[in-house]
């Protein structure tokens, strides 16, 4: 060892690593030979020491099958990160758009006055289609990282990972939607039950959502996120914010679209809506048998399952702050995605790529340090800027996201309210929301990763099912707000050839 190490420090491990990157190509005497980090491009990989201890052998293995990608996490300016996140966030924040004026305009639909909890069961089914896409997609980029999707059978893993996506989400559906009902005959315990009925198409219509949506859209992020790997671009940056807008919009696409096919069948009798559901729990043995050959897979089958009941049970509760402010505000309803959705997939994409680094780099336990909210926010170091950049750009994406949503409604659907003051307050929201989030983001992962849990199974779910409630939860206080002085909040007259129906809302109560 040479006595340039000897004055490098611990503490300093960052430093070393940045340095590392600009002086591994000549092989000098300062290129440290006791961790593979410090060894950054490709040369400097493939001259590793073999001598560190025993202690350091996975690391070692990890760090010199990573790939470019990886290497570049540690390079990447500020300037990277935004231009690799401008696309994802802008179809990110388009799916919101629509998720947000389709649910408004389903409000006016004959099966949503028919099954008016359909609205309430839209926010944790989407929500937590939206997690398990995450999940999946964080943990692609860790194996992109990892330099795993070099290896022979590498697709039979994947493929294995589909499996268990689909029987992750044939208990979910179930699950959020029995939740749904549990809390909504906790809070109607004096007034009418749910009809059970409606508690059994909705169960076997989210099925039928579930498997077709996950079908889709892991097909769509597995090809995202190889095509990435091969680009050289950090799939962290790209993958999670697409990935939970496919799922939020082929979610809901799917729940109403087979719902007025599947409406009338189901009403013939209850019997059918339970072969339904039988039959999918019946395809849960398979898709576990197959997952179950995935030592990884079957892990994240074990760990995940109290993480996802707890983000449905918050999920859940969203949707029930959001069906019953649709009763006295309608167009909840748009900015309800925008608000979880998009403040959530930021959220999702700081997670996974501060869980890409902990994974792939095991770098020194900081989690005390990164408590500091403001340190957290103003440090130098990658994590830091890549917060403090979301965090800024959150409000001005939003606000083009709501004209966009305005525009759009304005035009083809019915006109939403807009004011100045509500837009402002409505920004404000979203500010707040965000810098909680990704505060929480931090906490999460590294408080996760310093009790030895991999935090790509368990921190996207529980940040947005946060995000969830939290967004829903402010999104109405603000309509209560601006709803005590009606000046603030107006309604423009529509235009002429507007829907006869536009204003027609079916009640939840």
């Amino acid at each position: 060892m040479s006595s340039d190490h000897k004055s490098n420090s611990a503490s300093n491990d960052d430093q070393v690593k940045m340095k590392s990157l600009h002086t591994s190509g000549g092989g000098s005497g300062q290129q440290d030979k006791t961790t593979t980090s410090n060894q950054t491009s490709f040369s400097g990989l493939t001259r590793s020491s073999t001598e560190d201890s025993a202690s350091m052998i996975t690391y070692t293995e990890a760090t010199q099958k990573s790939s470019f990608v990886a290497v570049l996490m540690e390079k990447e300016s500020t300037s990277d990160i935004f231009w690799q996140t401008l696309i994802p966030f802008m179809v990110g924040g388009l799916g919101s758009v629509a998720c947000g004026l389709i649910v408004n305009r389903a409000q006016k639909t004959d099966l949503v006055c028919e099954v008016p909890h359909l609205i309430a069961i839209c926010v944790p089914l989407q929500g937590m289609k939206g997690n398990l896409d995450m999940t999946f997609t964080s943990r692609l980029g860790t194996m992109a990282h990892r330099g795993r999707l070099r290896d022979s059978g590498y697709a039979r893993r994947i493929l294995r990972s589909i499996a268990l996506l689909e029987a992750q989400g044939i208990f979910i559906s179930l699950f959020s939607v029995l939740i749904t009902f549990a809390l909504e005959g906790l809070l109607q315990s004096r007034k009418k039950q749910p009809p059970v009925g409606d508690f059994l198409f909705l169960g076997s219509n989210s099925l039928f959502a579930m498997c077709i949506a996950s079908a889709i859209s892991s097909v769509a992020m597995v090809v995202l996120v190889v095509y990435s790997y091969r680009k050289a671009i950090n799939p962290d940056n790209i993958g999670t914010p697409i990935a939970a807008s496919c799922g939020d919009l082929l979610t809901i696409m799917a729940m109403l679209v087979i719902g007025v096919f599947y409406y009338p069948i189901a009403m013939v009798s209850n019997w059918i809506s339970c072969s339904v559901m039988a039959a999918f729990l019946a395809t849960t043995p398979f898709f576990l048998f197959i997952a179950h050959k995935d030592d990884e897979a079957w892990i994240a089958a074990r760990q995940q399952g109290p993480t996802f009941l707890l983000a449905a049970i918050l999920s859940s509760a969203a949707g029930l702050v959001q069906a019953y402010g649709a009763m006295s505000f309608p167009e909840l309803t748009v900015y309800q995605p925008l608000v979880a959705a998009t403040s959530g997939n930021r959220a999702s994409v700081q997670s996974a790529r501060i869980s890409s680094y902990l994974n792939t780099y095991k770098g020194p336990n900081r989690l005390k340090m990164r408590l500091n909210p403001w340190i957290y926010y103003t440090s130098a170091d990658h994590e830091s800027r890549a917060a403090f950049l979301i965090l800024m750009t959150s409000v001005p994406y939003q606000l083009a996201f709501v004209l966009l949503s305005h525009a759009v409604a304005y035009v083809a659907l019915a006109p939403l309210r807009l004011n100045i003051l509500f837009l402002l307050g409505y920004l404000i929201t979203v500010f707040i929301q965000s810098f909680i989030l990704l505060y929480l983001a931090e906490v999460v992962v590294y408080s996760l990763f310093h009790f030895g849990i991999d935090p790509d199974l368990h921190a996207i779910p529980l940040l947005t099912s946060i995000g969830d409630l939290l967004g829903t939860a402010l999104l109405f206080v603000l309509f209560l707000l601006t709803s005590i002085s009606p000046e603030v909040v107006v309604v423009s007259e529509p235009p002429s050839g507007l829907l006869a129906n536009a204003n027609k809302t079916c009640s939840y109560e």
